[in-house]
């Protein structure tokens, strides 16, 4: 048996009376399936007794399971406001392989309204350890899937935000289309986004299937109830159109390859993938991978990871280095063009947070944190943590990194146009 969590999508919180203290909750694409479920697994009404009979939980998100968890207990957590207590669950986020998680993700949720359901997964909740143990593998095939603005684009400024969410080293959850294919995907599987219509033409963006094929109603509301085929996505890299891989360029390189293609969910020839790969690579600005990086959540994108979790410790240092100095320090990570808020007497610091293995004489920056920077000059502070090591287990050595306090005026420093990259240059160094 298994309960199911509604989310909506992220909403902010007051952490003052919000019983668990969190100042946000909800569904948010650019997370983790750990941290989607250490946020949302508390506090909900619900029976003890019945949690108990459950082994697995899910979080679903827009009518599809998203995240699967392997349930080990729970937690009560009191309202001192209503004088009562709500549980809150404990348990493992399962990976992609696991044949539990890969059978539920994608699948739909309970049709009813209410934030919580439960339902029967049978089977897989006698299988031995040795068959979850028998976890399957990517095949190490790779596809094409398309988007034409002018038949679907996100909401205004959706994009921006994914975009920006990848090049701060995270990944972006979402469902597309892979038009009439049925069958043949795999979670691990390799995509990459194909953009259509007027120029530009071009790839603007890769990622890795998280689900099978699934069906679920049409995109184009124009189609009224017709059903088309989608999967779940994790995008590790996503561009704004003016600075796709252009079509034209990629059929001079890669002939035998078809890329003027109206069809979604066409695979990529074997022949072709490895130097795709690099060539995407080096658009893009990240080193190439050798070979495929092997299913298992975080372990496909072991950069990107590194990027996030040197990111995570500049956060870290900044916003300690103001808590000490008697700053109220609020992370703002979720849904601004900024990092942190700094505030003592009245006064407001905007803290923006880089990471890097390198020296740090550059950091890429977005559009929006220069055009927020530029929109409330002296306000706006850089903490830059280079030269990060890193541990045998894969974690930040707290003993690495240089730490440098900066003024961030995208204007007094070099401004180079890729993504955005900052040279700090002449910029006034605070600590």
């Amino acid at each position: 048996m298994a309960i199911n969590l509604k989310l909506s999508h992220v909403r902010s919180a007051d952490a003052k009376i919000e019983p668990w203290g969190r100042s946000w909750l909800g569904w948010d694409e650019t997370l983790t399936d750990d941290e989607l479920w250490e946020q949302n697994r508390g506090v909900w009404v619900l029976s003890v007794a019945k949690v108990q009979a459950q082994r697995f939980a899910t979080l679903s998100y827009a009518g599809r399971r998203q995240v699967v968890v392997e349930l080990t207990g729970h937690e009560l957590v009191h309202d001192p406001r209503k004088g009562k207590s709500y549980v809150a669950l404990v348990g493992d986020v399962l990976r992609p392989g696991d044949p539990v998680r890969d059978a539920l993700v994608g699948q739909p949720d309970s049709p009813v309204r209410n934030s919580v359901s439960y339902y029967d997964t049978g089977h897989l909740d006698s299988m031995s350890t040795s068959e979850r143990a028998q976890r399957p593998t990517s095949t190490g095939a790779a596809f094409l899937l398309t988007n034409n603005p002018e038949r679907w684009t996100p909401r205004t400024g959706v994009w921006q935000k994914w975009v920006s969410a990848t090049q701060r080293g995270r990944s972006v959850k979402e469902s597309w289309s892979v038009g009439n294919r049925t069958r043949g995907i795999e979670p691990g599987d390799r995509v990459f986004l194909l953009l259509q219509g007027h120029d530009p033409r071009g790839l603007i963006g890769s990622g890795y299937a998280t689900s099978t094929v699934f069906q679920d109603r049409h995109f184009d509301p124009d189609r009224g109830n017709e059903i088309t085929h989608y999967i779940l996505i994790e995008w590790d890299h996503l561009l704004e159109h003016g600075d796709a891989l252009p079509t034209v360029d990629l059929a001079a390189r890669f002939p035998e390859q078809h890329w003027d293609t109206q069809m979604s969910g066409i695979a990529v020839k074997s022949s072709v993938l490895a130097d795709l790969e690099s060539t995407w690579a080096k658009h893009v600005g990240v080193p190439a991978t050798a070979t495929p990086p092997p299913v298992g959540g975080q372990g496909w994108q072991p950069d990107a990871v590194k990027r996030k979790k040197t990111e995570d410790a500049a956060q870290e240092r900044l916003m300690k280095h103001y808590g000490k100095l008697g700053w109220i320090v609020r992370d703002t990570r979720i849904g601004h063009p900024y990092d942190a808020t700094a505030t003592k007497n009245g006064q407001v610091t905007y803290l923006e947070a880089k990471g890097t293995i390198s020296t740090g004489a550059s950091v890429s920056v977005t559009r929006g944190e220069v055009d927020h920077a530029r929109k409330n000059p002296g306000a706006c502070v850089m903490g830059v943590l280079s030269d990060v090591a890193f541990l045998p287990n894969g974690e930040v050595d707290p003993k690495s990194g240089t730490f440098r306090l900066l003024r961030w005026d995208p204007d007094a420093g070099e401004l180079v146009t890729e993504s955005y990259s900052w040279k700090p240059g002449g910029s006034t160094a605070l600590a």
